[in-house]
């Protein structure tokens, strides 16, 4: 069984990170707009990509204000996130 990667954001960028990236992971996807995973990543609830062991953020620059409150689930020892308030 692959490792589990969340991808928040199924646009461009997500799109083209699930085709490289799910021949070693099974991508499990966040996007409201996204209607396929275009048969590289499984489309889910925020909360289940958040909580895969690696996840990445690919949503536009403008929308990270709106993603990033629920970011502290990923908190801990391991975690090398930061986030800079303006």
């Amino acid at each position: 069984m692959r490792e589990k990667l969340g991808l928040i954001g199924f646009g461009a960028f997500g799109r083209l990170t699930a085709r490289h990236l799910s021949s070693w992971f099974d991508i499990q996807a966040h996007d409201p707009a996204a209607t396929d995973g275009e048969g590289h990543a499984t489309l889910t609830d925020l909360g289940t990509a958040a909580a895969c062991p690696t996840v990445i953020l690919a949503v536009p620059v403008e929308a990270l204000e709106a993603t990033l409150p629920w970011a502290p689930i990923w908190r801990g020892p391991w975690s090398s996130m930061s986030v800079r308030s303006r």
